[in-house]
This record gives structure tokens, C-alpha cells and sequence, in this order.
């Protein structure tokens, strides 16, 4: 009974990662319910995977993520695997790219767990998985547009650990360094 079955809600759902992981989800029984910017993906993906919910949407538009959200209700784990990336150095990127991806990779990050932890904690479980990457733990030159980001990103989840984990709610960092 679909009524029944818990849902995760993937954010990045592309090609590589957030496809592979939508599959193992609704492998293990859960519904899920796909985010991401580019909705032909989305409507192949839902025609593929059972019980999964294609939703176009830009996580760096905090209104659109929780109209996204709202048309599916709580889910018991949430993904967060959309991605901001460009590369080059300081003098190289332009200030907006690196804003932009700091609304991908961490504002979306901070208005998903403000949006779906709460009744996670009400329920006394849930997880918010974070997929980061090693630019999280180090700058290199070319990446002056990507990996400060990727490092609040981590930070971030270290803090919504601390403060959701003693409240049944499981936060993880995870690190993947490919496709």
C-alpha cells in the first residue's frame, strides 16, 4: 500500500548519484520523491521507478522548495544531493557563482531540515543525509568557487547533528568523491 510506505525525498536527483540513490530507496520500499531542475529527467525517472514522485525544483528557491514539499508530506529521510559547482580561482569566478552555489549547496540544506526535521522529531526518527565531498575539508586554487561552500555545508550538518541527533533525528556527512 503506497499510503504506508515511508518517504524519501532526494534533492539533485541527476544521472550519476541522486538516480542511483532514488533506486536503492525505492528498492528498500520507501516512495520518493525526485527534486531537481530539469523535469524530462524527472518524468523518465518516475516512469522507470515505482512509487517514486518527480519534482521539478530549483533548492536554491526556498518558496519552491517548500511547495515541493508540501505536495508530498513528512518525509522519514531526506537527501540532500543537489550540487553547486564551478571552478577557477578567486580572481577567476565571479562573486555570484559563489553565491549561487552557497544557496545550493547550504541554504537549501538549512531551509530541507527546517522544513522536514520537525516532524521527524516529532516522530522520534528520521535522517537527513548530506553527500559532500573532500572540497569540504580542503581548498585548492581552482576551487575557490566551490569548496567554501561545500565546507559550511559540513559544518552545518555537524551542527544540525548535534542538535537533532539527542531528538531522534540521524544527520551524516557523506563523503563521495564520484559519480
Amino acid at each position: 500500500n503506497l499510503a504506508t510506505k515511508p518517504l524519501a525525498l532526494v534533492t539533485g536527483v541527476g544521472p550519476g548519484t541522486g538516480a542511483a540513490i532514488v533506486r536503492r530507496f525505492a528498492k528498500d520500499g520507501y516512495r520518493v520523491a525526485m527534486l531537481a531542475r530539469n523535469a524530462e529527467r524527472l518524468a523518465a525517472l518516475e516512469k522507470e521507478i515505482p512509487d517514486s514522485i518527480a519534482l521539478p525544483c530549483d533548492v536554491s528557491d526556498a518558496a519552491a522548495l517548500e511547495e515541493a514539499i508540501a505536495k508530498v508530506g513528512n518525509p522519514k529521510v531526506v537527501v540532500h544531493n543537489a550540487v553547486g559547482g564551478a571552478f577557477g580561482t578567486f580572481t577567476e569566478i565571479e562573486a555570484e557563482t559563489l553565491q549561487r552555489n552557497f544557496e545550493i549547496n547550504t541554504m537549501a540544506l538549512f531551509h530541507l531540515a527546517r522544513l522536514t526535521t520537525p516532524a521527524m522529531v516529532a516522530a522520534g526518527e528520521g535522517a537527513l543525509i548530506v553527500t559532500g565531498n573532500t572540497s569540504a575539508q580542503r581548498g585548492r586554487a581552482a576551487f575557490a568557487g566551490f569548496a567554501p561552500t561545500k565546507a559550511a555545508q559540513r559544518i552545518l550538518a555537524e551542527s544540525l547533528a548535534r542538535d537533532l541527533g539527542p531528538k531522534g533525528v540521524h544527520v551524516a556527512y557523506l563523503i563521495i568523491d564520484a559519480v
